[in-house]
């Protein structure tokens, strides 16, 4: 392991990019990511619709954050 310096340094493109694509914080990174696997761990349910309530329900948002953290998701970098 380095310092969180060295980690910022040496990620910096990277965070940049993440930025861009509306990631803004490392937080919202690792909800956006929950609630994807989350969604992928739901395919057993064929209704988009029905898939993205179940998963907004589960992880206590909403429907519209699940579409979010989806797209963000899936988003090219």
């Amino acid at each position: 392991m380095g310092t969180v310096k060295e980690a910022v340094l040496s990620n910096r493109s990277l965070f940049y990019k993440l930025n861009k694509c509306g990631v803004k914080n490392i937080e919202t990174a690792l909800d956006y990511l929950s609630i994807y696997e989350q969604y992928e761990s739901q395919k057993h349910i064929d209704s988009c619709t029905e898939r993205k309530k179940v998963v907004a329900l589960f992880c206590k948002v909403t429907v519209r954050t699940v579409e979010i953290a989806l797209q963000t998701m899936k988003r090219v970098i």
